[in-house]
Parts: C-alpha cells; sequence; structure tokens
C-alpha cells in the first residue's frame, strides 16, 4: 500500500480548456471562470507588482487560501467540473496516475506539490487547478520555497501546497539564467517533498513527477529536482528500510491522453553522492560561488570550476539534500 505525493507543474492549459470545446460549459459559466482572479480587472491604475499574487496574500487564513472568497462564483464551478478531467493537462494527468495504481500496490491517500511560475496567469492558472484537485484537499500557499520554515515543512496526505517560485517567468527569453534565488527554490520544493516521502510512516511514499502539465521549458529543471529527490531514496541513512519510497516522472501520450510514459530518472549514488554532499559543504548558495572543490568529479555537471561556480544544475542539486 503507497500514499502517492504528486509534484505538478502547471501552465495555462485550464485557460485554453475553459475557452474550448473538449468540454461542455454553460455560456454564463464559461464567463464567470474567465473572470475569476482577473489581472487587469484588479490592477490599479500605475500599479505593475504581480496583482494575482497579492490576491492570493489577502485570502489566506494562516498558509491556507479562502478558495471560495478569492475566486468568487467560479469556485463551485470549478468544483463541478472537477470530474472533467479533460479540462486541463495537469487534471488529465493526475486523473490517469489515481485511476491506474500500480497492481498490488493500492493507493492509501494523496498529497499535491503545485509548482506555478512567477508570472500573473500562471499563478491564477495554478490556483484554478488547485480548486478542482481531486477530494477538494485545503490549498497551503507558499510564496517563497526557498524559506526555513518551507524546507520544514512535512507534506502530509489529503495536503495540497501551491508554490510560487520567485523569478521563474519564460517570457523573458534574454533572462537564460534565473538567478540563484530561482533555483534554490526549485531545489527546495525538491528537499521538502524528499523528506516528506523518506519520513517513517505505516505506508510507502510514491513520488509522482507529472511532466504533461506546464511550459515545457521547465521540463529539463524538474528532471534535475526529480533526479536529486531519487538520490536521495537512494541513500539507506536517509528511508526507512521496511517503506523504501519511489519515484517516478511521467508524461501523457500525445494522442492517446489515457495512457502515461515512464521518463528515465538517473540517481546519484555512493561516491558521487558524496561529492554532491561536498559541494553542498562548500558552496554558496546566495551567489553559487564554490571553493575549495578543483577535483569534484561532478564538474561540467553540478559545478563549473574555471568560474569557480555552481552551473544551473548544481544550484537546484545542492539544495535538495
Amino acid at each position: 500500500m503507497s500514499l502517492v505525493l504528486h509534484v505538478v507543474p502547471v501552465g495555462l492549459s485550464i485557460n485554453d480548456g475553459v475557452q474550448g470545446r473538449d468540454v461542455t460549459i454553460p455560456v454564463a459559466e464559461r464567463k464567470i471562470v474567465q473572470n475569476a482572479l482577473n489581472p487587469e480587472a484588479r490592477r490599479s491604475r500605475g500599479n505593475d507588482a504581480n496583482v494575482v499574487q497579492r490576491e492570493i496574500l489577502d485570502h489566506r487564513n494562516g498558509a491556507v487560501v479562502d478558495m471560495p472568497s478569492l475566486l468568487g462564483p467560479a469556485a463551485d464551478i470549478i468544483a463541478g467540473l472537477r470530474g472533467s478531467y479533460r479540462l486541463c493537462a495537469e487534471w488529465t494527468s493526475i486523473r490517469v496516475e489515481t485511476a491506474e495504481p500500480p497492481p498490488g500496490d493500492p493507493h492509501q491517500g494523496h498529497a499535491y506539490v503545485l509548482i506555478a511560475t512567477d508570472t500573473e496567469p500562471g499563478l491564477r492558472s495554478a490556483a484554478l487547478v488547485a480548486a478542482g484537485l481531486p477530494g477538494a484537499p485545503p490549498v497551503r500557499y507558499v510564496d517563497d520555497p526557498g524559506t526555513v520554515e518551507f524546507r520544514g515543512t512535512r507534506i502530509m496526505p489529503g495536503q495540497a501546497y501551491l508554490c510560487r517560485v520567485p523569478g521563474l517567468d519564460f517570457t523573458k527569453p534574454d533572462d537564460i539564467d534565473k538567478g540563484n534565488l530561482t533555483w534554490h527554490a526549485l531545489g527546495s520544493i525538491g528537499h521538502t517533498v524528499a523528506e516528506s516521502a523518506a519520513n517513517p510512516s505505516p505506508h510507502r511514499w510514491r513520488v509522482v513527477v507529472h511532466l504533461s502539465g506546464g511550459f515545457k521549458a521547465l521540463i529539463p529543471y524538474l528532471l534535475v529536482v526529480a533526479e536529486g529527490i531519487k538520490s536521495v531514496f537512494g541513500q539507506p541513512d536517509r528511508v526507512s528500510p521496511t517503506a523504501v519510497p519511489d519515484l517516478s516522472a511521467v508524461i501523457l501520450h500525445e494522442k492517446a491522453q489515457d495512457e502515461r510514459a515512464a521518463v528515465p530518472v538517473r540517481t546519484i549514488r555512493g561516491y558521487l553522492y558524496r561529492q554532491l554532499l561536498s559541494l553542498v559543504d562548500n558552496a554558496d548558495p546566495n551567489t553559487g560561488a564554490v571553493t575549495g572543490e578543483s577535483d569534484n568529479p561532478l564538474n561540467g555537471l553540478c559545478l563549473d570550476t574555471g568560474r569557480g561556480q555552481l552551473t544551473t544544475m548544481g544550484k537546484i542539486m545542492v539544495a535538495i539534500p
């Protein structure tokens, strides 16, 4: 028996789904959903701040988002569309995974981590997707996953976390390196997922990284996160020997949306993992600078010794152990 922790990047497919014809939605209800959390309707004149972020922060009770208050009448409509799994790629991928547990491994509970870009459309879509998750779990909003508070969080069955990744905005093509804050936040999501799944539990955790939703440009970075999580699971001193967690990365077939394909995820073990831990000890997470690692065999992957800097992969990986 297993618990399933879904890691789901969120794109804009729910916007297309609401406007499309794959799911029948009355015109009046369609307009209500389209207007829900509309940034232009909430923007003050001359204010260029992320108004969706502000709205979510303003509608929290503690960490939990008050979805009916945030989305208004669209919250009930989205709840009613929960069974319309083809409305967006994120719901479709989750539905396929929950409907077909591995043989002999029935699911005992689910938890969700939604990864949102640092844009108004991305956060808005993530809020709508979160409102329609199976089982209607309470949604906790994390404005910066790189904080000590979130890194110390242990995700439990029946919970959902909506994580905004600061600076993650692929609409700015010239900004290739998003900065240390962005990659540290993404790696910290991996850290919290790994620590949550590695905690002793009556049931084993399965972590499923969904690659069908979200922006495709994020996939390589999510695979790095998956590699870091799986590498933690491969350390005998980090997991319970009676409930070793598992990780898989899945993507749906483009023309057969009820079928999923597994994406290979590497594992760093033994000597190389010890060298990764050495990078953790000798890297500055704020600047990416590294000292004393000129002969580290992870040079070229996690480390650029010529510049004395972590690579983007390295910035993500050192935040996970």
